[in-house]
């Protein structure tokens, strides 16, 4: 029997957010065959369809390095608008050489995890220019930002701890905080409202704490794109004695000023305030165009990783061509501004384009329909949210966008909130001038559709 004894209403509560999987209740009865569970699925994924919340795989065929932002799907173009290879690096001849090289040189895996064999001197020559980078005492490479996101809370957590959390940070944040109070009972697990630290204030006075309050955030955030207000936050650590765990997946190699070369938000926040953030998360899958993930920290809190950290302990090491692949990505990042001054320039064409726009400027909102956009110029994020409210309104949104060549991805529950779907564009510099007007054109098509004209405007507005 499939998942004997197992409370489904627990995972939907804690993991998937979404209320209308009733079919699944059949699970927390025993059932008589496998038949009988295949079926309770089924039915759940027929519930997900009807509420068009059912998400599909998209396969994409082989291009070119010189593609600038071209996709294939089915065997049509689309311009990518939805990928995170915000510098265009995954493409990059740099990456792609030092990746072949590794490779030739030393095969196609580590055949071992980091406390056996796995643990190469490429892969200590990487982790100590992170480090140097971060401008940390040193630096643990991890597989991904899931695996490591999943680990982390709960190699760090000790009995009578408690964890602040914002409420829009990443999944796999939250589901390493659930695995840690799992694993140890005495954990505490807190949300705050997104950027509101106010309320962060009132909980970290209000709730008990035995041992250490961590404050969990991310720097730049997945979906809206918004940039947390991370001296605040800082000041607001150092007044509870709170330490903070800052996941700047979104914002390394992007953010953080040429003077520091592109490392994130955390080195722009001075000192003593910047020892208020007791580690710095990272990834090598979105800007800098390779795979795995990093935390940063002082050397005792790694060493302590590598003994507790089980997705770093029992998972096979990076192979020699990926980890090849990040320094390179890193040395670029090092040694140029180049391509960083390339996005920035992409993100004030397409908002300049935006703000000329005759449906989609002044207001950047149209109350009618219920699609709303970041107010121009608030942000030179290059994740734009654009708000659409249902499930269907969104998928309608993606269609119209697709129909014209623009690859832009629907957001849907249990990734955001029931209401709050969305499309989500991801800038590259990659994106020409002319693909850049062509969204702001496309984003027009989707304001005058008429089958997108009433749209329910029944959301919780994101602010930016």
């Amino acid at each position: 029997m499939l998942l004997p004894g197992f409370k489904i209403a627990f995972i939907r509560k804690a993991f998937i957010h979404v209320t209308a999987l009733e079919p699944l209740n059949a699970l927390n009865a025993s059932a008589d065959s496998q038949e009988e569970t295949s079926e309770c699925f089924a039915r759940a994924t027929e519930v997900l369809k009807a509420q068009d919340g059912l998400r599909k795989l998209v396969f994409t065929a082989p291009t070119s390095p010189d593609a600038d932002g071209a996709i294939i799907i089915d065997g049509k173009p689309y311009i990518d608008f939805s990928s995170n290879d915000s510098l265009g690096l995954a493409h990059h001849p740099a990456l792609m050489h030092a990746a072949v090289a590794a490779t030739q040189s030393e095969g196609t895996s580590s055949a071992s995890s980091r406390l056996i064999l796995g643990s190469s001197t490429r892969i200590r020559s990487l982790e100590t220019t992170v480090a140097r980078w971060q401008k940390t005492e040193a630096a643990l490479v991890f597989n991904s930002g899931y695996q490591l996101n999943c680990c982390l809370p709960s190699a760090l957590a000790q009995p009578g701890d408690v964890f602040f959390m914002d409420k829009a940070c990443h999944a796999s944040l939250v589901d390493g905080v659930i695995l840690a109070c799992a694993k140890t009972r005495e954990v505490t697990f807190k949300r705050f409202q997104h950027q509101d630290f106010a309320h962060l204030a009132r909980l970290l006075a209000q709730t008990p704490v035995k041992g250490q309050r961590w404050i969990v955030t991310e720097s730049l955030f997945s979906m809206g794109g918004d940039v947390t207000r991370l001296p605040d936050l800082c000041t607001l650590a150092a007044q509870f004695q709170g330490r903070i765990i800052l996941d700047e997946a979104h914002a390394v190699g992007l953010y953080g000023g040429s003077q520091n070369r592109f490392s994130g938000f955390a080195n722009t926040v001075p000192n003593p305030l910047r020892g208020t953030i007791a580690l710095v998360i990272g990834t090598f899958g979105k800007a800098l165009g390779s795979q795995g993930a990093f935390v940063a920290a002082p050397q005792e809190l790694i060493d302590w990783l590598v003994q507790s950290a089980r997705g770093f302990v029992y998972s096979t090491a990076l192979p020699p061509g990926v980890i090849a692949a990040s320094q390179a990505a890193l040395e670029l990042v090092l040694t140029s501004d180049a391509l960083q001054n390339r996005l920035f320039n992409v993100i004030d064409s397409f908002n300049a384009a935006l703000s000329a726009s005759e449906n989609l400027g002044a207001s950047a909102a149209s109350e009618s329909c219920g699609l709303v956009l970041p107010k121009i110029g608030a942000t030179r994020s290059h994740i734009v949210p654009v708000m659409c409210g249902s499930n269907t309104a969104a998928l309608m949104a993606q269609a119209v966008l697709q129909a014209k060549g623009l690859w832009v991805h629907a957001i849907r529950p249990p990734t955001v909130k029931p209401g709050q779907a969305m499309l989500r564009i991801s800038l590259s510099a990659r994106h020409a001038p002319e693909q850049v007007q062509a969204l702001v054109s496309g984003l027009q098509g989707v304001l005058v559709n008429s089958k997108l004209t009433k749209w329910a405007n029944c959301y919780e507005s994101v602010s930016f």
